[in-house]
């Protein structure tokens, strides 16, 4: 019986410590909005305005991808580039640009904190273009950075 119950330790630790290993706080595209919603950088971008509402500002642009039109939905504290599908079947989302600190990227990081804070949560792994930051996170999405006096002036997440 003795046993038994030390199997069973062993397995729930064993699970426990699988589980310790898969990583909520990937370095991935997406942020949290000032509402909370996450939104991620190669989602479907058919229903922004039904999502987050009219936008403050909104462009389009006849597409280089493909068929359609590029969008650019301005709202406070970030914006959301998408470009259209395959075929002219929908759009997909390729640029996330947070320009406050009301919203932020799925692992912390707001316009206004420091080099140095950015650093603890992304990491030094990065290339240095005059005064900005570039990551390559999982999927080869691209972090862009832009840092004046050591502060975060700008953040964004670009989809290959």
């Amino acid at each position: 019986m003795n046993r038994i119950w030390k199997i069973c330790i062993c397995v729930i630790l064993f699970v426990g410590l699988l589980a310790g290993c898969t990583n909520p706080t990937q370095k991935t595209g997406h942020i949290l909005t000032p509402s909370g919603e996450t939104v991620s950088v190669r989602e479907d971008g058919a229903d922004i305005e039904a999502r987050f509402g009219t936008p403050e500002a909104y462009a389009e642009a006849q597409s280089c991808y493909g068929e359609g039109y590029d969008k650019v939905y301005t709202y406070a504290g970030f914006e959301i580039t998408t470009y259209p599908a395959q075929k002219g079947k929908g759009e997909f989302i390729s640029i996330l640009v947070l320009s406050d600190n009301t919203a932020q990227t799925g692992l912390g990081l707001k316009v206004g904190m420091s080099r140095t804070r950015m650093i603890e949560i992304y990491g030094e792994d990065f290339v240095q273009r005059g005064q900005s930051y570039v990551y390559t996170l999982e999927d080869d999405v691209i972090l862009w950075v832009d840092i004046e006096d050591e502060t975060i002036t700008r953040i964004e997440f670009r989809a290959p």
